[in-house]
Parts: C-alpha cells; sequence; structure tokens
C-alpha cells in the first residue's frame, strides 16, 4: 500500500529489531531485519511540509490522526484520507496537533487557535466535535500525553514557551520548565519521558519522575539531533526485554535508545525518512509513525510485531492480549437493562491472572474489584440514561496494564418488578348429609 521508506540503516548486534528463535521479535535480538510499509498515506503537507501529526488508539484499537483541522480514523488495514476516513464532515476550528486517549476512554486533543495560543479539548470520537474546552489560554499546546496514575492530561509548549504543563481538575499548572519540549511519553510506571530541543549541555532527551514521587527533576538520557515525537516500548515481564525509547524525528530518521546502560546508546532504526512528528506503539505491538504525507508501520521485515503495545512491553510471540470477549464477559444484552443495571464478570485467558481492576462509566471512577471478588460477578447500578461507555482497567500480577471499552445503548429507567403469584381458592365441597 503506497511507496516504502527509501533506505534502512544497518543496525548494530546487540537489541535491535530482529530474530528472536525461529520468530522475530521488535527490540529482542541481533538481526537488523526491519520493514516500514505505508498504513495510512493521501495526507496533504501544509508549509514545512507538515502532514499527520498526533496519533492515538481507541479501547477498539482503531488509530485516530490528526491534520490540521481534520481527525481521521483507520482501522487494522489503514487505508487513503478521504472521506471513507475522515471523522469530521466539516473542519474543525483551529489546527489539531497532539491527541491522546485518556483513562475514562475519552478523546483528547491539544489544538492551537492563533498563532501562539490554543487550548485542549475533548472530541466526539465519531463526529470529531469539540465537546467541551478542558484547559485553554496554553501556550502553543502541542504534545499531548495521559498521566497512568492520575489520570492528568499533560501538554508541551515548544516553540512558545520552555514548559510542560499539567491539567488536573480544570486546572492548569507547571510540572517541567527549562526547555522546549515537543513529544511527551509516559511509561506504564508513571515516569515522563521528553524529546526537546537541546539543552544547555546538548541533550534532546530527558525523563522526569512521576507524579506520585513528588520530584519533579528532569534527567538528561540522549542527545539525537532534531527529535520530535517519543514513545516507549515497555518491559516484558514474559521474556525480560528491556523497555526503550522510539524517537520519530524531522530529519527522517527513527531512533531507538537505550534504557538499560547509563550512557542510554541510541541506534537508527530507519534514515532517509520524510519529516516525522509523532509517533505510538499500537496494541498490535507495531510502531506507528508521522512523515510528511503518511503513517508508516514500523514492523519486521515478515511483517511481525512484537506484543504487548505500549503496556506491557514487546514479547516475542502471541497477540497483546485477546479478543475482549475472552478476556472479560460483560452484560450480554446490546443495552442495559431496565432496571438500570449491569453485570460485569471477569473472565482472563490462560497465563493472565487479574490482581485488581477499576471501573468507569463515562468519566466517573464507579468501582474497584480486587482479591476473590474478581472471581465473581460484580453489579453496577445506577447507569445512565442516555448512551454511555464502559471502562474496565485492569491490572495483572505481572504489572501488565490492560484497557477494555463497551459502549451501551440508553437505559430505559423503568423498574422492572416480578409479578405476584396469585391463587384463586376453589369453593369447599359440601358435604352430603
Amino acid at each position: 500500500m503506497g511507496r516504502q521508506v527509501a533506505k534502512w540503516a544497518a543496525l548494530v548486534a546487540a537489541a535491535t529489531f530482529g530474530v528472536v528463535g525461529a520468530g522475530s521479535a521488535i527490540g529482542a535480538s541481533s538481526a537488523p531485519d526491519v520493514s516500514a510499509t505505508s498504513f495510512a498515506t493521501g495526507f496533504t503537507p501544509a508549509g514545512r511540509s507538515i502532514g499527520p501529526v498526533g496519533l492515538a488508539f481507541d479501547g477498539d484499537q482503531r488509530l485516530y490522526v490528526s491534520q490540521r483541522g481534520d481527525l481521521y480514523r483507520f482501522g487494522p488495514q489503514g487505508g487513503r484520507a478521504d472521506s471513507a476516513h475522515r471523522v469530521n464532515s466539516s473542519p474543525i476550528p483551529g489546527q489539531l496537533s497532539g491527541l491522546a486517549m485518556g483513562l475514562d476512554g475519552r478523546l483528547y486533543a491539544a489544538r492551537r487557535t492563533s498563532a501562539t495560543q490554543g487550548d485542549v479539548v475533548e472530541l466526539a470520537p465519531d463526529s470529531g466535535a469539540i465537546i467541551r474546552e478542558v484547559a485553554g489560554g496554553i501556550a502553543c499546546p502541542t504534545g499531548l500525553a495521559v498521566d497512568p496514575s492520575s489520570g492528568d492530561l499533560f501538554v508541551s509548549s515548544v516553540g512558545c514557551a520552555d514548559q510542560v504543563l499539567r491539567i488536573h481538575g480544570g486546572q492548569v499548572s507547571q510540572y517541567v520548565t527549562g526547555v522546549h519540549v515537543d513529544g511527551l511519553a509516559f511509561s506504564p510506571g508513571g515516569t515522563l519521558y521528553l524529546a526537546h530541543d537541546p539543552d544547555a549541555d546538548g541533550y534532546t532527551i530527558s525523563s522526569v519522575p512521576g507524579t506520585a514521587s513528588g520530584d519533579r527533576t528532569r534527567t538528561p538520557l540522549a542527545k539525537v539531533s532534531r527529535p520530535d515525537g517519543i514513545a516507549i516500548a515497555a518491559s516484558d515481564a514474559t521474556s525480560g526485554q528491556a523497555p526503550f525509547l522510539i524517537v520519530n524525528r524531522l530529519n527522517g530518521s527513527i531512533t531507538r535508545i537505550d534504557l538499560t546502560s547509563s550512557d542510554h546508546p541510541s541506534r537508527d532504526l530507519m534514515t532517509d525518512g520524510s519529516r516525522g512528528d509523532f509517533v505510538v506503539v499500537g496494541p498490535d505491538g507495531c510502531l506507528y509513525a508521522t512523515q510528511t504525507s503518511e503513517v508508516l508501520k514500523v514492523t519486521n521485515s515478515d511483517g511481525s510485531c512484537r506484543s504487548g503495545g505500549p503496556l506491557s512491553g514487546l514479547a516475542p510471540t502471541g497477540p497483546l492480549l485477546p479478543p475482549t470477549s475472552a478476556f472479560l464477559k460483560v452484560g450480554s444484552a446490546k443495552r442495559c437493562s431496565a432496571n438500570r443495571r449491569l453485570t460485569v464478570r471477569f473472565r482472563a485467558p490462560r497465563g493472565v491472572h487479574v490482581r485488581r481492576a477499576r471501573l468507569y462509566i463515562g468519566g466517573t471512577f464507579k468501582r474497584r474489584v480486587t482479591g476473590t471478588a474478581l472471581r465473581r460477578k460484580v453489579t453496577l447500578t445506577k447507569l445512565p440514561r442516555t448512551r454511555f461507555t464502559l471502562t474496565i482497567r485492569a491490572t495483572t500480577t505481572k504489572g501488565r496494564r490492560l484497557t477494555v471499552r463497551r459502549r451501551y445503548k440508553a437505559c430505559s429507567g423503568v423498574v422492572v418488578r416480578a409479578k405476584k403469584k396469585t391463587t384463586t381458592k376453589k369453593p369447599a365441597r359440601r358435604k352430603r348429609a
């Protein structure tokens, strides 16, 4: 589908994309065996060759892509950026950049409304309509990421301010200062990784402890020229493979940065591409990277990907997760019951053991389930009378974080009560004299 990347750099032997045993896996072995194909094509670049920018996957493994005032959505096969995949029927006001899917299952976007100002908004996934402004008055909002611990949104202000802002409860505060940050990415443990302009010592990739630590000290990690987007392939509990960073660069390269060594060596996975903006590791374990007029899908040479995606790391074989229905059995009806009740039963596949789960209706936390309750049915009550989304965020005993979302039609709000059983007494027979 479309053109492929013109040239691939030869990779150093250790810990690159390559072969593991009989199969292959991203970032896990010695052979420099990498391929990139066009996943989403047909984007018309604007000035400075800026094409698609924001990337975010939803709970149904569909990829959302932003370009200026348009929002696109692609299934597993990708496609062209045309009316068939454009979500909005008319241009969205302003210019969209970073996209992020919140812990509540809602789609958020960083949006510029002028040359130097903008906001963070919630978008309707099926229409692109702006549902609400989450926070306004932000200087050049660009990169967007979600804290996996708190669910707070973090936004960068590259080109306008040397800061990263945290949005908590609608309130905006500075979280990082001193560098002009573009791309943002959180690890599952909450560490924030930054792609930024060179600091005083020439570093362009840094990390900052998560919100739970109370420490905001920036630690320089690597010097990579012209970084833009950043993503993390987290550790894999099954194979023991270590996490690493992936940087999409404005010079047409995609670079891997090692996190296991104190000097954080970097290796180019791709060179001679076009302009790279944001990048994301998909739920299928493949890498998706924006370019001037398309989104690339980066895999092993045979088209395979490491599983585990951004949450559990990239394991050698097998899918990220079984289908949603295999992981959870959630109220079988297509609409919630007349009693505004929904029954959830956890049913993990073999080898996956859930430690705890949090249940949300829309963006509202409803229930925390742990221990033996995970083996019983859980009933949610007082559900909305309008359409709603059930979001379940679970953590396994090996630290994997799983997210399942189901959409339901409106509840009727009518309470159905059991009918009382009535009996009719037969007249007593008269005794004969």
